[in-house]
């Protein structure tokens, strides 16, 4: 299994990324595709604490240090994302009009609280914060929140996987009784870290788990090609190897996806940006696991046929995460202009609008993102 490096980027991985962010925006566009968004939407977004934990990297540094790592990769982008809106609409929904009144200051709040609402969804009474286009960007705030709190139990356990399991356990159960407890909705996701630092141990044990398998392969082909044998031999047994391989990966892929989508009919459809897990939160956490883990077991399985194009364009995930609700604005009220109520009907041209409206979002932000690390690596020099 290919080691991962930040500094070198991994199509496949990228590829993930990229499925985890096209969710995002299809979900948010209200595009509905039967059967796949029903699957993906279980996924979208503990796609992203599974991967994060799949590609984690101990480092020999304090953990001082770590907190300024994942601050400068997860805060500053919040934050400057989050300000950057909420000057943009100030001027235009209370100073320019002359409006400015004690309302303005609700968004600010929102900013520092990090969550969409107070209160779940289904409360008869809310208080909604993240109100000026920024309601994906709780996950910045929830993914630095869930990474101190992983590298944490890293520490504690080291290499043990005992102590690892151990605290999982004890992570997970502290996790359940806090989201039952708790009366509100927690700042910075607070109350769901719990359960999102699990996803990210789960990501970090399969990759581990695919690495060990990969060597214990490679050891198998070592010993064989020291016993002696053709080269011709050598290769047929290569290829009988990589062929059982694959098999279990698409049996493994199978297992997995056939249980989360069963799981997922049985305990309901879940949101986590406000802590629904569905009837159980310990089923959702299991079925965000498991569909989180096929998806990216099938990426690696197809690892050599990864458009090249999606993968770019997972690249700028966080970019896009942060900036399409405020990208989307802008086309749909094109779209409203040009075609008076055609995102709220149910046919064939409002679906192609909305696919044609998340294609150019992701266009967009993944130019701008790239003119924007362009400049950064300008200035650097």
């Amino acid at each position: 299994m290919t080691k991962y490096n930040s500094e070198k980027r991994i199509a496949w991985i990228d590829f993930v990324k990229f499925l985890g962010v096209l969710f995002v925006l299809l979900s948010h566009m209200e595009l509905e595709i039967p059967l796949i968004s029903e699957y993906g939407y279980s996924f979208y977004v503990p796609i992203f604490f599974v991967l994060a934990g799949f590609v984690y990297q101990r480092k020999e540094e304090s953990f001082l240090d770590f907190m300024k790592r994942k601050a400068k990769r997860l805060l500053i982008p919040y934050f400057g994302y989050s300000f950057f809106l909420y000057i943009f609409f100030f001027l235009k929904d209370y100073l320019l009009p002359g409006k400015v009144s004690i309302q303005a200051l609700q968004p600010l709040l929102g900013i520092f609280y990090g969550r969409n609402c107070l209160y779940p969804m289904d409360a008869s009474s809310n208080f909604f914060f993240l109100t000026i286009l920024n309601s994906p960007m709780w996950f910045l705030l929830a993914l630095f929140a869930a990474s101190v709190l992983f590298e944490i139990c890293i520490r504690i356990s080291g290499s043990s996987w005992r102590k690892m399991l151990s605290n999982n356990i004890l992570i997970l159960a502290m996790g359940i009784c806090i989201m039952y407890m708790a009366p509100i909705l927690l700042p910075w996701s607070l109350d769901t870290v719990f359960l999102f630092e699990v996803f990210m141990s789960a990501g970090y044990v399969m990759k581990n788990t695919m690495i060990a398998v990969d060597q214990s392969q490679k050891q198998k082909a070592e010993r064989e090609e020291d016993s002696g044998g053709s080269e011709e031999r050598e290769q047929e047994q290569n290829t009988k190897r990589a062929r059982k391989q694959k098999i279990r990966h698409i049996i493994t892929i199978v297992i997995l996806t056939v249980t989360a989508i069963l799981l997922r009919a049985f305990n309901g459809p879940m949101n986590v940006s406000v802590g629904d897990f569905g009837n159980s939160i310990a089923i959702g956490v299991v079925v965000g696991i498991l569909s989180s883990e096929s998806m990216i077991l099938l990426c690696y399985l197809l690892r050599d046929h990864i458009p090249v194009g999606a993968a770019f364009i997972g690249r700028s995930s966080l970019t896009i995460m942060c900036l399409h609700m405020f990208i989307y604005m802008f086309i749909k009220t094109g779209i409203n202009i040009l075609l008076p109520d055609l995102l709220s009907q149910d046919t064939f041209l409002s679906v192609f609008v909305k696919a044609m409206a998340v294609s150019a979002t992701l266009a967009i932000l993944t130019i701008y993102d790239l003119w924007r690390q362009g400049r950064g690596n300008l200035h650097g020099k």
